[in-house]
């Protein structure tokens, strides 16, 4: 809400006028504490009951094969989306000052399966309420807040083709297996080059994020049949950003918010991580017309997938 006038207090307080900001972002700066809860983007999927590891009559730390199988080929996959969808941002630590992240959301999870939004903050969650039967709602809260709905399209449309692959398969196995999957997602979100590898305990081998992602486009290129038309667009999509992040992930400029929050952020005079740096990262995603993304759009600077004549 913008331009809010507050009136005198009733005991004679201050008048003021001043100006609320709605920001859809996961930015938060705290030198004091580290329990700080950034805002997250909710995803909803309807799935297989039988996924859950915390279902009801189920000893939930003795989950049975296929949830076991579900958790273990979908968290590599979660864990290296944040390249795709993170919104970027400004992020201070003891250890490295201030600093920009992929995904601020990324540091507040702290367990990979739980049944409670606020206390869990699990990487994986299921919800029982309001599904039909044989069916939960697979319920992720580890994203940020996506203004670009070129991001919003890309991490919701290759999430759809992960579950399609798994419902599919009864036999999948994760491509790549990762040791410590929380900690891992921190490393690559601090890593805005993208070249940070992670071990593979079983095989030996390294991965970047980007490589984990191509692993799973692969799979779901070798192991879904039938796409349709929109189905066909992810996919395309999918494959093209992972080669722009490969060879030079400045040319997501106009697509990826991380990006396109980077790239702005870098021709501050006073410097990305001063005062007017970190109000920037604020400001980028103001949700009214003078945020400085819905500037960017309605300058031509961003790629949509959706207008806003489309959205009314």
């Amino acid at each position: 809400v913008n331009d809010v006038r507050l009136a005198a207090t009733e005991d004679g307080g201050v008048i003021a006028d001043s100006e609320f900001v709605i920001s859809k972002n996961s930015t938060s700066f705290p030198r004091e504490s580290a329990e700080v809860s950034y805002v997250g983007c909710h995803e909803n999927y309807l799935t297989d009951a039988r996924y859950n590891p915390h279902r009801v009559g189920r000893n939930s730390n003795l989950p049975d094969l296929s949830s076991q199988t579900f958790c273990d080929f979908l968290i590599p996959f979660l864990v290296s989306r944040i390249i795709l969808h993170g919104s970027g941002g400004i992020r201070w630590s003891q250890e490295l000052g201030w600093h920009y992240v992929i995904s601020q959301r990324a540091f507040a999870m702290n367990k990979l399966t739980g049944t409670g939004t606020i206390a869990d903050r699990a990487l994986i969650q299921f919800k029982a309420e309001h599904s039909p039967p044989n069916t939960e709602r697979l319920h992720l809260i580890y994203s940020d807040p996506s203004m670009s709905t070129f991001s919003a399209f890309l991490k919701m449309g290759v999430k759809h083709l992960v579950l399609r692959l798994i419902e599919e398969n009864n036999d999948l196995r994760p491509p790549v297996n990762i040791s410590d999957p929380l900690f891992r997602m921190c490393v690559f979100s601090g890593d805005i080059s993208l070249t940070r590898k992670v071990a593979d305990f079983k095989t030996d081998g390294e991965y970047t994020a980007i490589q984990i992602q191509r692993e799973y486009l692969n799979l779901v290129l070798k192991r879904v049949k039938g796409f349709s038309e929109e189905e066909n667009k992810i996919l395309e999509l999918w494959q093209w950003v992972l080669e722009k992040l490969e060879e030079n992930p400045e040319e997501l400029y106009r697509h990826l918010d991380w990006v396109i929050k980077l790239h702005y952020l870098r021709k501050i005079k006073k410097g990305m991580f001063s005062p007017e740096g970190r109000l920037f990262d604020f400001l980028y995603s103001d949700i009214s017309e003078n945020g400085i993304y819905n500037k960017l759009r309605k300058a031509g600077f961003i790629e949509e997938l959706v207008t806003q004549e489309e959205i009314v």
